[in-house]
């Protein structure tokens, strides 16, 4: 009963320091990886270069009562602002060829709380291979 509640720590404890260290490696700290959840956060089109539409759903948690607003990252006009709210989940119609990150940022100083990505992927890549034809 002890060596298979063992083989169960060993096999655990690597999977939850790994874990630990990627969101660290990537400079995000919990809290913020908590604060916007996108879901799917892929979205799949049929050939490259083609549009992909999918309904995203954006989970905001905000640390505070004052105004948030979600926007697309490196653009000014948001997306949708909150006031006095703590949690909002907001339906999104994402319909776009290549992948975009979205930021929640605080109203009053400009400063991004967090961020969440929508990664466009395809099932067919688009060859560019010359086809000759010949009639004899």
């Amino acid at each position: 009963m002890y060596s298979k509640l063992l083989v169960l720590a060993l096999i655990c404890a690597p999977m939850h320091s790994l874990a630990a260290t990627s969101t660290e490696a990537s400079g995000i700290t919990l809290e913020e990886a908590q604060a916007l959840k996108v879901s799917p956060n892929k979205c799949v089109a049929l050939n490259e270069g083609r549009t992909c539409f999918a309904d995203v759903t954006f989970t905001l948690q905000m640390p505070d009562r004052k105004e948030y607003c979600l926007r697309e990252k490196d653009q000014a006009m948001p997306i949708g602002c909150w006031k006095e709210v703590q949690t909002v989940n907001y339906l999104y119609s994402f319909a776009r060829t290549q992948s975009v990150t979205y930021e929640l940022v605080a109203r009053e100083s400009a400063s991004v709380v967090a961020e969440g990505t929508i990664e466009v992927n395809w099932v067919h890549k688009i060859r560019t291979k010359k086809r000759r034809w010949r009639l004899f």
